[in-house]
């Protein structure tokens, strides 16, 4: 898919005060770009970044911010039909955002982040091209589309949900992991996100040895036609669709063809490792997407081969256009497969997922968790983080994608169930046992579990407001980002009140919010157990015992 960025100026004021009067929520429109130089790889289904530009070539200051503000798609290109005849371009914009985005702008989120993207046309600091209408080359260096979306997001949060609702097809630019900004070194910043998330700074501490005997994994030779035939059963006996969120067709057409031309020019395949707790059913631990294009070409029919390196004559076969040699050739090539055995421990497990899972998308801890727990656990963490209260209190700013509203319920339920004073490292173990934990838990209890959860939630955004569970500074009306350390601590306790005492806190939420600045400013411990190595069971302990002793402040007066 392609992508280009259209800067409209002093011809397009019409379209441009169109855009700039557009609410949050519209029907899409069309807008016409005529102009010269358009690339030629600006056709019907290019994605379009609007840019807000100026009316005059004199510094005069326009009627509208300057800046991203727009996305879209076009619909049809005519005119040329050489590259510096005049061109008409009509665009669909998709979504208005809620301002102008500047260059500065994105550049203040991170300046790492912001580097990988530099030379994307217009919005980097190092382009200066006039040209309308650019092409954005993301395989060239600096030129980051999922880059550039994340710091866009940043500034205007809307922007990821936008993209999920009016081009879901995107999702896979919305994964991007941003390096570590060394001028903010305060804040780590989570894989997904649809805000800036403060996470912990976390030092690995292992409170129990490893026993390698425990780990049985069986390292078998497996022809493809197996594994077809897994994958034909029904109900088929590999999972390519588990519970964890990661999509099972993240590769392009021309990246599926070539594993397929690898194995017809007999080039050997990566290792694939399963899950076979369940022998009727495996679980996919690394190779989905290759597994995922395997069926694609042999069983569902869908992929037609294209782009290929060395065997071009088979440009447009599919698995039946094949001859029946090839076709063969194909079902008895040998695959190296690692099958983890039943009786495996779940922690071993855990670890060997982290391990072993190395690929193009890495599952995170939560995906992995997920995996392991399925059934009631994971339908119970799935169906807290949909909770609207959950939502509202986060001001809907944890993004469901790669699981991490689910990782915050998780460690809501590890310590709500488990207890803070039963915690010890690390706390991966700790909420995978939470997890263990619901299988045997009766409805009754979960269902109070749910309750507590919901006023929990409730009372932190009636407290809070827009800063539940984050740092809160009386200097600045800058909104800090989410902060884990702090959703455990206010999630449980709130969760832990009766009655009387929620009544309370609610009624002199004004104290508890000057309370908890106080000790934010006064405690440099408090700060650093909401800040570094916050799985340190000492740090653990000490901000609950702080804001338990703040709590119990407020109930006692």
């Amino acid at each position: 898919m392609n992508f280009c960025i259209i800067r409209l100026g002093k011809d397009s004021v019409s379209d441009i005060q169109k855009i700039d009067d557009a609410k949050d929520e519209f029907s899409a429109f069309k807008v016409s770009v005529i102009c010269k130089q358009v690339p030629f790889e600006v056709n019907n289904g290019t994605y379009c970044l609007i840019w807000l530009g100026s009316d005059n070539n004199k510094g005069i200051p326009t009627n509208w911010e300057q800046g991203i503000r727009a996305f879209g798609k076009v619909l049809k290109k005519t005119g040329g039909p050489v590259y510096n005849d005049t061109w008409e371009v009509d665009v669909e914009i998709g979504f208005v955002l809620t301002k102008s985005i500047k260059k500065l702008e994105i550049l203040s989120v991170n300046s790492k982040s912001y580097a990988l993207s530099a030379n994307i046309p217009v919005v980097g600091l190092n382009t200066s091209s006039n040209q309308t209408i650019q092409l954005i080359k993301p395989n060239e260096l600096r030129q980051d589309i999922s880059a550039l979306f994340y710091c866009i997001n940043a500034v205007d949060n809307n922007f990821y949900r936008y993209l999920d609702k009016y081009y879901p097809e995107l999702g896979n630019y919305t994964i991007f992991n941003p390096p570590l900004d060394e001028d903010n070194v305060d804040f780590l910043y989570e894989e997904i996100e649809s805000e800036l998330i403060d996470t912990e700074t976390e030092t690995s501490i292992i409170s129990k040895s490893f026993d390698p005997s425990l780990v049985n994994i069986d390292n078998r030779l497996v022809n493809i036609d197996l594994i077809v035939k897994r994958l034909r059963q029904q109900p088929p006996e590999i999972d390519l669709y588990p519970e964890f969120q990661r999509s099972d067709d993240l590769w392009d057409r021309t990246k599926q063809s070539r594993l397929i031309e690898s194995i017809l020019i007999r080039f050997p395949l990566p290792a694939f490792y399963f899950d076979g707790s369940d022998k009727n059913n495996w679980l996919v631990v690394d190779g989905l997407q290759r597994l995922s294009s395997i069926r694609n070409f042999m069983l569902t029919k869908t992929l037609k081969l294209t782009n290929l390196e060395f065997l071009a004559q088979l440009e447009g076969f599919g698995f039946d256009d094949l001859d029946r040699s090839l076709q063969r050739q194909i079902e008895e090539t040998q695959i190296i497969a690692y099958v983890i055995n039943p009786g495996t421990p779940d922690d071993v497990k855990f670890n060997i997922f982290k391990r072993i899972n190395t690929g193009g998308l890495v599952l995170t801890a939560q995906e992995i968790r997920h995996a392991l727990y399925q059934g009631k656990p994971s339908k119970f963490i799935a169906e807290l983080s949909d909770l609207e209260q959950f939502k509202i209190a986060t001001n809907y700013s944890i993004r469901s994608q790669r699981m991490l509203d689910r990782d915050f319920i998780n460690r809501f339920l590890a310590f709500y169930l488990l207890g803070e004073q039963n915690y010890m490292p690390d706390l991966d173990t700790f909420m995978s046992r939470a997890m263990a934990q619901i299988y045997i838990l009766p409805d009754t209890v979960l269902n109070k579990c749910k309750d507590s959860f919901i006023n929990s939630m409730q009372l932190n955004s009636i407290i809070f407001e827009s800063n539940a569970f984050r740092r809160i500074d009386r200097n600045s009306t800058r909104k800090k980002p989410l902060n884990k350390a702090l959703f455990d601590v206010f999630s449980v306790l709130f969760a832990r009140l009766d009655t009387p005492s929620y009544e309370k806190l609610k009624d002199c939420r004004k104290q508890f919010v000057h309370g908890f600045i106080n000790l934010l400013e006064v405690d440099s411990l408090f700060q650093s157990s909401i800040s570094s190595s916050t799985s340190d069971r000492n740090r653990v302990t000490y901000r609950f015992e702080k804001i338990s002793e703040l709590i119990e402040s407020i109930l006692g007066n």
